[in-house]
């Protein structure tokens, strides 16, 4: 017989039941959103939105990135609130490193303009480069963590960090410059005990590989610390071209990441600096609390970190 007052097994929460339905576009080319953004070629495509370059009549010509929910949506209230949460939260996150907000609108169905990134991907890159020097690394993710650092100001979670959600733009002096992605499944703090639940039962949110123990034990979870294991994740990465957990499926790579601890970059071959791998293992403590608090904390440990190395 059970013991009802024994430690519980963890809970790992996998996809939900319902495969998504069969992409369709949203959009038509040449269609006008807002009466301003014309739709142009598509750019991508995910389970629940398109992605398509656009021009902005009312800037003159300039090139845009239309996000637009797929038609099939508009009667599901989880995704249609998803989808209005992240315009609003792209709408108050004001950084260089933030994708920029510039409109929204529900004709003919959700969507938003957003600034064009003409750049590959972290993802690309890292494919690309195999691994970056330790400073190199950390260069490239500091401006976006001083982004995130400001989400979590608001009491925004990001919950989905990982390369492909970070992509490069040229700036004004020719610099590709790191660039923040994806608000799609960020959380704000909660504003009372029924604040509107976007997560169903027995579905998880995210991609496996980056995300915290919490977050596979919890159909909701995710907060500021839980950003910062992923950023860990990504930090180890970046570094050593490995991600922290290796398994042979996803099963065996959830039960690790929820039973075994990380191990250090040093043990992969590289040489780190010891201060920098203690930074990346704190990031990736099971614990919640044991991580620095959020991505401010994380953000001076590394500017400390970046100061000293010199």
């Amino acid at each position: 017989m059970t013991d009802p007052n024994g430690p519980k097994s963890p809970r790992i929460v996998l996809r939900g039941k319902n495969e998504p339905p069969p992409l369709t576009a949203p959009v038509e080319l040449g269609a006008l959103l807002g009466d301003r953004f014309e739709v142009g070629p598509a750019l991508g495509e995910g389970g629940h939105a398109c992605v398509y370059r656009g021009t902005d009549r009312a800037n003159n010509g300039a090139t845009v990135a239309l996000k637009v929910l797929r038609r099939e949506f508009l009667r599901d209230p989880t995704m249609q609130k998803r989808f209005e949460r992240e315009a609003d939260v792209l709408s108050k996150l004001k950084h260089p490193h933030v994708v920029g907000f510039i409109a929204s609108g529900d004709a003919p169905t959700l969507w938003m303009a957003l600034e064009f990134i003409s750049g590959p991907d972290l993802k690309k890159a890292l494919e690309s480069q195999k691994r970056f020097a330790p400073r190199v690394a950390v260069q490239i993710l500091l401006p976006l963590i001083d982004g995130l650092a400001q989400a979590h100001a608001l009491g925004v979670t990001h919950r989905d960090l990982k390369p492909s959600n970070v992509a490069f733009a040229q700036n004004a002096q020719g610099q590709w410059a790191p660039m923040l992605l994806d608000f799609g499944l960020s959380k704000p703090a909660p504003t009372g005990p029924k604040d509107f639940r976007l997560t169903n039962e027995g579905e998880t949110v995210g991609t496996p590989a980056y995300m915290a123990p919490e977050m596979l034990r919890s159909d909701d979870g995710g907060n500021a610390r839980s950003d910062v294991w992923s950023l860990g994740v990504m930090l180890f990465e970046m570094v050593t071209g490995t991600l922290p957990y290796r398994a042979e499926s996803v099963w065996h790579m959830l039960m690790a990441v929820l039973t075994t601890d990380a191990p250090s970059m040093a043990s992969r071959g590289i040489e780190v600096d010891p201060t920098l791998d203690f930074i990346v293992t704190q990031c990736l403590q099971k614990e919640p609390n044991d991580r620095f608090a959020d991505a401010n904390a994380l953000r001076n440990a590394l500017q400390n970190w970046a100061a000293s190395a010199r």
